[in-house]
Protein backbone atom coordinates (compact mmCIF):
# COMPACT_ATOMS: atom_id res chain seq x y z
CA UNK A 1 0.00 0.00 0.00
CA UNK A 2 1.84 3.67 -0.90
CA UNK A 3 2.72 5.74 1.88
CA UNK A 4 2.62 8.65 -0.14
CA UNK A 5 0.56 11.94 0.87
CA UNK A 6 -2.10 13.30 -1.12
CA UNK A 7 -0.48 16.35 -2.80
CA UNK A 8 -1.10 20.09 -1.79
CA UNK A 9 -4.02 21.82 -3.87
CA UNK A 10 -2.65 24.33 -6.26
CA UNK A 11 -4.97 26.71 -5.65
CA UNK A 12 -6.80 26.70 -1.56
CA UNK A 13 -9.76 28.34 -0.61
CA UNK A 14 -8.76 31.48 1.90
CA UNK A 15 -5.34 30.99 1.18
CA UNK A 16 -4.64 31.21 -2.09
CA UNK A 17 -1.88 30.16 -4.95
CA UNK A 18 0.36 27.19 -4.11
CA UNK A 19 3.74 28.93 -5.52
CA UNK A 20 6.25 26.14 -3.88
CA UNK A 21 7.08 23.97 -1.29
CA UNK A 22 9.65 23.82 1.20
CA UNK A 23 10.19 20.45 3.35
CA UNK A 24 6.97 19.43 2.90
CA UNK A 25 5.24 22.70 4.05
CA UNK A 26 2.93 24.18 0.92
CA UNK A 27 3.36 27.83 0.76
CA UNK A 28 0.17 29.81 -0.53
CA UNK A 29 0.13 33.53 -2.05
CA UNK A 30 -3.48 35.11 -1.51
CA UNK A 31 -4.58 37.44 -4.45
CA UNK A 32 -4.28 40.52 -2.54
CA UNK A 33 -0.50 39.44 -1.75
CA UNK A 34 0.68 41.21 -5.18
CA UNK A 35 -1.61 44.15 -4.80
CA UNK A 36 0.24 45.42 -1.90
CA UNK A 37 3.28 44.62 -2.92
CA UNK A 38 3.01 46.88 -6.14
CA UNK A 39 1.75 49.27 -3.69
CA UNK A 40 5.03 49.07 -1.75
CA UNK A 41 7.13 49.04 -4.81
CA UNK A 42 6.08 52.44 -5.78
CA UNK A 43 8.05 54.19 -3.46
CA UNK A 44 11.65 52.92 -5.39
CA UNK A 45 9.54 55.75 -8.33
CA UNK A 46 10.27 58.26 -6.13
CA UNK A 47 14.35 57.11 -5.69
CA UNK A 48 14.42 56.34 -9.14
CA UNK A 49 13.55 59.85 -10.42
CA UNK A 50 16.02 61.51 -8.23
CA UNK A 51 18.87 59.07 -8.66
CA UNK A 52 17.78 58.55 -12.81
CA UNK A 53 16.32 61.18 -13.70
CA UNK A 54 14.48 60.57 -17.57
CA UNK A 55 14.59 56.30 -16.89
CA UNK A 56 12.00 55.64 -19.65
CA UNK A 57 8.47 54.43 -18.26
CA UNK A 58 9.07 50.93 -19.86
CA UNK A 59 12.32 50.70 -17.10
CA UNK A 60 10.37 51.63 -14.25
CA UNK A 61 7.74 48.96 -14.80
CA UNK A 62 11.01 46.71 -14.75
CA UNK A 63 11.97 48.60 -11.29
CA UNK A 64 8.27 48.54 -9.91
CA UNK A 65 7.86 44.94 -10.65
CA UNK A 66 11.84 43.81 -9.56
CA UNK A 67 10.61 45.90 -6.16
CA UNK A 68 7.11 43.84 -5.52
CA UNK A 69 8.82 40.54 -6.53
CA UNK A 70 11.90 41.40 -3.41
CA UNK A 71 9.15 42.30 -1.43
CA UNK A 72 7.22 38.88 -1.66
CA UNK A 73 10.11 36.92 -1.45
CA UNK A 74 10.86 38.44 1.48
CA UNK A 75 7.79 37.81 3.21
CA UNK A 76 7.79 34.16 1.88
CA UNK A 77 11.69 34.06 3.62
CA UNK A 78 10.13 35.86 6.88
CA UNK A 79 7.01 33.31 7.31
CA UNK A 80 9.63 30.03 6.28
CA UNK A 81 12.05 31.66 8.82
CA UNK A 82 8.99 31.11 11.50
CA UNK A 83 7.90 27.07 9.62
CA UNK A 84 11.47 25.71 9.76
CA UNK A 85 12.31 26.50 13.34
CA UNK A 86 8.81 25.49 14.11
CA UNK A 87 10.11 21.84 12.61
CA UNK A 88 12.74 22.22 14.33
CA UNK A 89 11.12 21.86 17.24
CA UNK A 90 8.96 19.46 16.45
CA UNK A 91 5.83 21.27 15.43
CA UNK A 92 3.51 19.51 12.82
CA UNK A 93 3.57 22.85 10.19
CA UNK A 94 0.13 22.72 7.99
CA UNK A 95 1.38 25.92 5.10
CA UNK A 96 2.38 29.01 4.96
CA UNK A 97 0.19 31.87 3.26
CA UNK A 98 1.38 35.38 2.58
CA UNK A 99 -1.51 37.72 2.98
CA UNK A 100 -1.97 41.68 1.84
CA UNK A 101 0.34 43.07 4.25
CA UNK A 102 1.80 40.09 6.27
CA UNK A 103 2.11 36.11 6.33
CA UNK A 104 0.91 33.15 8.89
CA UNK A 105 2.29 29.95 9.49
CA UNK A 106 -0.24 27.37 10.34
CA UNK A 107 1.13 24.72 12.92
CA UNK A 108 0.39 22.30 15.52
CA UNK A 109 -0.12 21.99 18.53
CA UNK A 110 0.08 25.62 19.99
CA UNK A 111 3.54 26.34 21.56
CA UNK A 112 3.39 24.18 24.96
CA UNK A 113 6.50 26.67 26.67
CA UNK A 114 7.60 29.84 26.51
CA UNK A 115 10.83 29.13 25.41
CA UNK A 116 9.49 27.67 22.53
CA UNK A 117 6.86 30.20 21.65
CA UNK A 118 9.59 32.67 21.94
CA UNK A 119 12.07 30.72 19.42
CA UNK A 120 9.29 30.22 17.15
CA UNK A 121 8.50 34.09 17.34
CA UNK A 122 11.59 35.45 17.01
CA UNK A 123 12.90 34.13 13.79
CA UNK A 124 10.78 35.68 11.20
CA UNK A 125 12.21 39.35 11.98
CA UNK A 126 15.99 37.50 12.46
CA UNK A 127 15.34 36.73 8.78
CA UNK A 128 14.29 40.61 7.50
CA UNK A 129 17.23 41.42 8.94
CA UNK A 130 19.13 38.81 7.51
CA UNK A 131 18.21 39.65 4.07
CA UNK A 132 18.55 43.74 4.56
CA UNK A 133 22.17 42.72 5.70
CA UNK A 134 22.88 40.38 2.44
CA UNK A 135 21.02 43.48 0.56
CA UNK A 136 22.75 46.02 1.89
CA UNK A 137 25.86 44.23 1.46
CA UNK A 138 25.61 43.48 -2.07
CA UNK A 139 23.92 47.36 -2.38
CA UNK A 140 27.29 48.44 -1.40
CA UNK A 141 28.98 46.87 -4.39
CA UNK A 142 26.81 47.69 -7.40
CA UNK A 143 26.71 51.07 -8.80
CA UNK A 144 23.56 53.55 -7.30
CA UNK A 145 22.56 55.08 -10.54
CA UNK A 146 21.26 51.49 -11.66
CA UNK A 147 18.44 49.97 -11.78
CA UNK A 148 19.61 47.22 -9.91
CA UNK A 149 21.17 49.79 -7.50
CA UNK A 150 17.70 51.30 -6.69
CA UNK A 151 16.18 47.71 -6.19
CA UNK A 152 18.97 46.88 -4.06
CA UNK A 153 18.39 50.10 -1.64
CA UNK A 154 14.82 49.32 -1.67
CA UNK A 155 14.92 45.93 -0.48
CA UNK A 156 17.36 46.57 1.75
CA UNK A 157 15.56 49.32 3.25
CA UNK A 158 12.56 47.91 3.80
CA UNK A 159 13.77 44.62 5.12
CA UNK A 160 15.71 46.30 7.65
CA UNK A 161 12.52 48.72 8.71
CA UNK A 162 10.52 45.26 8.58
CA UNK A 163 12.97 43.87 11.11
CA UNK A 164 12.48 46.55 13.27
CA UNK A 165 8.76 46.89 13.27
CA UNK A 166 7.92 43.42 13.50
CA UNK A 167 9.59 43.51 16.99
CA UNK A 168 7.30 46.01 18.09
CA UNK A 169 5.67 44.74 21.68
CA UNK A 170 2.49 44.09 20.72
CA UNK A 171 0.21 41.35 19.07
CA UNK A 172 0.06 39.81 16.34
CA UNK A 173 3.76 41.33 16.08
CA UNK A 174 6.51 38.73 15.99
CA UNK A 175 7.72 41.33 18.65
CA UNK A 176 4.10 40.85 20.33
CA UNK A 177 4.46 37.18 20.49
CA UNK A 178 8.17 37.77 21.97
CA UNK A 179 6.33 39.88 24.62
CA UNK A 180 3.67 37.39 24.99
CA UNK A 181 6.68 34.79 25.86
CA UNK A 182 8.72 36.32 28.12
CA UNK A 183 5.49 37.52 30.40
CA UNK A 184 4.48 33.96 30.30
CA UNK A 185 8.02 33.12 31.48
CA UNK A 186 7.52 35.76 34.28
CA UNK A 187 3.94 34.71 35.58
CA UNK A 188 3.66 31.59 34.32
CA UNK A 189 0.20 32.19 32.93
CA UNK A 190 -0.24 32.46 29.24
CA UNK A 191 -3.99 33.81 29.47
CA UNK A 192 -2.39 36.79 31.49
CA UNK A 193 0.41 36.96 28.89
CA UNK A 194 -1.76 36.83 25.93
CA UNK A 195 -4.07 39.60 27.52
CA UNK A 196 -0.73 42.19 27.93
CA UNK A 197 0.60 41.86 24.14
CA UNK A 198 -3.20 42.07 22.77
CA UNK A 199 -3.48 45.72 24.81
CA UNK A 200 0.24 46.90 24.19
CA UNK A 201 -1.00 45.90 20.44
CA UNK A 202 -3.91 48.80 20.49
CA UNK A 203 -1.70 51.23 21.65
CA UNK A 204 1.22 49.92 18.79
CA UNK A 205 -1.68 50.37 16.36
CA UNK A 206 -2.33 53.75 17.67
CA UNK A 207 0.89 55.33 17.32
CA UNK A 208 1.02 54.10 14.43
CA UNK A 209 -2.00 55.40 13.04
CA UNK A 210 -1.25 59.05 14.45
CA UNK A 211 2.02 58.61 12.47
CA UNK A 212 0.33 58.03 9.42
CA UNK A 213 -1.28 61.59 9.53
CA UNK A 214 2.20 63.64 9.58
CA UNK A 215 3.59 61.33 6.61
CA UNK A 216 3.77 63.95 3.56
CA UNK A 217 2.29 61.50 0.75
CA UNK A 218 -0.72 60.36 0.30
CA UNK A 219 0.17 56.53 -0.66
CA UNK A 220 2.58 55.97 2.50
CA UNK A 221 -0.17 57.97 4.54
CA UNK A 222 -2.76 55.51 3.34
CA UNK A 223 -0.34 52.27 3.06
CA UNK A 224 0.36 53.40 7.02
CA UNK A 225 -2.95 53.28 8.20
CA UNK A 226 -4.17 50.51 6.34
CA UNK A 227 -1.99 48.54 8.83
CA UNK A 228 -2.93 50.75 11.58
CA UNK A 229 -6.33 49.41 11.18
CA UNK A 230 -4.98 45.47 10.87
CA UNK A 231 -2.74 45.48 13.98
CA UNK A 232 -5.76 47.33 16.06
CA UNK A 233 -8.44 44.47 14.83
CA UNK A 234 -5.74 41.81 14.61
CA UNK A 235 -5.24 42.89 18.52
CA UNK A 236 -8.64 42.67 19.40
CA UNK A 237 -8.89 38.96 17.48
CA UNK A 238 -6.30 38.05 19.50
CA UNK A 239 -8.76 38.88 22.76
CA UNK A 240 -11.75 37.84 21.37
CA UNK A 241 -10.11 33.91 20.94
CA UNK A 242 -8.81 34.36 24.71
CA UNK A 243 -12.28 34.89 25.54
CA UNK A 244 -13.60 31.81 23.73
CA UNK A 245 -10.71 29.43 25.36
CA UNK A 246 -11.23 30.69 28.47
CA UNK A 247 -14.68 28.87 28.57
CA UNK A 248 -13.03 25.59 27.41
CA UNK A 249 -12.42 24.42 30.93
CA UNK A 250 -15.09 22.20 32.38
CA UNK A 251 -16.53 21.42 28.73
CA UNK A 252 -16.09 17.66 27.11
CA UNK A 253 -17.95 16.19 24.38
CA UNK A 254 -19.60 13.74 26.86
CA UNK A 255 -21.30 17.06 29.13
CA UNK A 256 -22.35 18.58 25.81
CA UNK A 257 -23.66 14.91 24.24
CA UNK A 258 -26.97 15.26 23.20
CA UNK A 259 -29.39 12.14 24.01
CA UNK A 260 -29.76 10.14 21.05
CA UNK A 261 -32.33 7.75 20.17
CA UNK A 262 -30.92 4.34 18.09
CA UNK A 263 -33.38 3.69 15.03
CA UNK A 264 -32.99 1.42 12.04
CA UNK A 265 -31.50 3.16 9.35
CA UNK A 266 -34.72 1.84 6.81
CA UNK A 267 -37.63 3.48 9.06
CA UNK A 268 -39.29 6.08 7.46
CA UNK A 269 -37.95 10.05 8.34
CA UNK A 270 -41.19 10.87 9.49
CA UNK A 271 -41.35 7.80 11.98
CA UNK A 272 -37.78 8.21 13.01
CA UNK A 273 -38.88 11.61 14.05
CA UNK A 274 -41.99 10.76 15.67
CA UNK A 275 -40.01 8.52 18.15
CA UNK A 276 -37.45 10.93 18.78
CA UNK A 277 -40.00 13.10 19.87
CA UNK A 278 -41.93 10.59 21.87
CA UNK A 279 -38.68 9.62 23.55
CA UNK A 280 -37.38 12.73 24.85
CA UNK A 281 -33.96 12.43 22.14
CA UNK A 282 -32.76 15.18 20.18
CA UNK A 283 -30.51 13.25 18.18
CA UNK A 284 -31.22 10.56 16.21
CA UNK A 285 -28.72 7.64 15.27
CA UNK A 286 -29.07 4.98 12.49
CA UNK A 287 -28.41 1.47 12.66
CA UNK A 288 -28.01 -1.40 11.40
CA UNK A 289 -29.93 -4.65 11.88
CA UNK A 290 -27.28 -5.40 14.56
CA UNK A 291 -27.94 -2.65 16.95
CA UNK A 292 -24.48 -1.17 15.62
CA UNK A 293 -24.54 2.64 14.65
CA UNK A 294 -23.93 2.98 10.93
CA UNK A 295 -24.69 6.87 10.35
CA UNK A 296 -25.81 10.11 11.93
CA UNK A 297 -29.01 12.26 11.14
CA UNK A 298 -28.03 14.99 9.73
CA UNK A 299 -29.69 18.23 11.18
CA UNK A 300 -29.37 20.59 8.25
CA UNK A 301 -30.41 17.55 5.73
CA UNK A 302 -33.81 16.42 7.82
CA UNK A 303 -34.60 20.14 7.63
CA UNK A 304 -34.51 20.98 4.66
CA UNK A 305 -36.75 17.39 3.61
CA UNK A 306 -40.51 19.13 3.18
CA UNK A 307 -42.89 17.65 5.55
CA UNK A 308 -44.65 15.99 2.76
CA UNK A 309 -41.44 13.99 1.94
CA UNK A 310 -40.82 12.47 5.02
CA UNK A 311 -42.39 9.61 4.73
CA UNK A 312 -41.27 8.39 1.53
CA UNK A 313 -37.72 9.17 2.75
CA UNK A 314 -35.41 7.13 5.02
CA UNK A 315 -33.41 7.91 8.07
CA UNK A 316 -30.55 6.84 6.24
CA UNK A 317 -31.22 9.01 3.46
CA UNK A 318 -30.67 12.39 5.50
CA UNK A 319 -27.84 10.78 7.35
CA UNK A 320 -23.67 10.57 7.10
CA UNK A 321 -22.19 7.18 7.44
CA UNK A 322 -20.00 7.03 10.82
CA UNK A 323 -16.72 7.22 10.06
CA UNK A 324 -13.52 6.81 12.70
CA UNK A 325 -13.37 10.76 11.73
CA UNK A 326 -16.99 11.51 13.64
CA UNK A 327 -16.26 9.14 16.99
CA UNK A 328 -15.60 11.01 19.41
CA UNK A 329 -14.60 9.61 23.47
CA UNK A 330 -16.67 11.12 25.75
CA UNK A 331 -13.80 12.08 28.11
CA UNK A 332 -12.44 14.44 25.11
CA UNK A 333 -12.51 18.24 26.16
CA UNK A 334 -11.23 21.66 26.24
CA UNK A 335 -8.09 22.32 24.10
CA UNK A 336 -8.52 18.86 22.22
CA UNK A 337 -12.75 19.48 21.75
CA UNK A 338 -12.25 22.90 19.57
CA UNK A 339 -9.79 20.81 17.85
CA UNK A 340 -11.69 18.85 17.08
CA UNK A 341 -13.84 21.57 14.87
CA UNK A 342 -10.41 22.47 13.20
CA UNK A 343 -9.35 19.28 12.18
CA UNK A 344 -12.12 17.49 11.72
CA UNK A 345 -15.05 19.16 11.11
CA UNK A 346 -18.70 18.26 10.95
CA UNK A 347 -22.26 19.10 11.81
CA UNK A 348 -22.72 15.90 14.41
CA UNK A 349 -20.27 13.63 16.27
CA UNK A 350 -20.86 10.20 17.62
CA UNK A 351 -19.94 10.32 21.48
CA UNK A 352 -18.80 7.02 22.84
CA UNK A 353 -18.13 5.67 26.21
CA UNK A 354 -14.75 4.15 27.29
CA UNK A 355 -15.73 0.79 26.26
CA UNK A 356 -16.87 2.08 23.03
CA UNK A 357 -20.55 2.30 23.19
CA UNK A 358 -22.41 5.16 22.20
CA UNK A 359 -23.73 7.67 24.71
CA UNK A 360 -25.05 10.36 22.61
CA UNK A 361 -24.46 12.53 19.65
CA UNK A 362 -22.09 16.13 19.98
CA UNK A 363 -23.46 18.75 17.72
CA UNK A 364 -21.50 21.32 16.31
CA UNK A 365 -23.44 24.29 16.88
CA UNK A 366 -23.58 23.19 21.09
CA UNK A 367 -20.15 23.26 21.46
CA UNK A 368 -19.55 26.85 19.43
CA UNK A 369 -22.73 27.89 21.30
CA UNK A 370 -21.02 27.49 24.53
CA UNK A 371 -17.95 28.84 23.41
CA UNK A 372 -19.46 31.77 20.79
CA UNK A 373 -22.86 32.39 21.19
CA UNK A 374 -23.26 34.79 18.11
CA UNK A 375 -21.12 32.39 15.66
CA UNK A 376 -23.74 29.53 17.09
CA UNK A 377 -26.41 32.02 15.60
CA UNK A 378 -24.81 32.80 12.56
CA UNK A 379 -24.78 28.71 12.07
CA UNK A 380 -28.28 28.10 13.17
CA UNK A 381 -29.86 30.58 10.83
CA UNK A 382 -27.62 28.82 8.05
CA UNK A 383 -29.47 25.76 8.47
Amino acid sequence: MSTEQPPHPRVSPGRGLRVLSVHGVPVYVSPFAPIFALLVAQSAVAIADNRLPGLPQSRIYVLVAAVAIGFLASLILHELGHALVAQRLKFDVHSVTIFGFAGFTEYKPEARTPRSAFYVSVSGPLDYQLIGVVATGIYAVVPADTVGGVVLFELAFINLALGVFNLAPGLPLDGGHVLQAAVWRATGNKTRATRVAAYVGFVVAALLGLWALTLDTFGASLITLLLAVWLGTSAFTSLRQLEVRSRLPGLSAGSLARPALPVDGTVPLAEALRRAQEAGASALVAVDSRGEPVALMNGAAADATPADRRPWVTLASVSRPVTDELRVDAATGGEDLLGLLQTRPATEYLVVGADGHPVGVLAAVDLVARLDPQAARRMAGRR
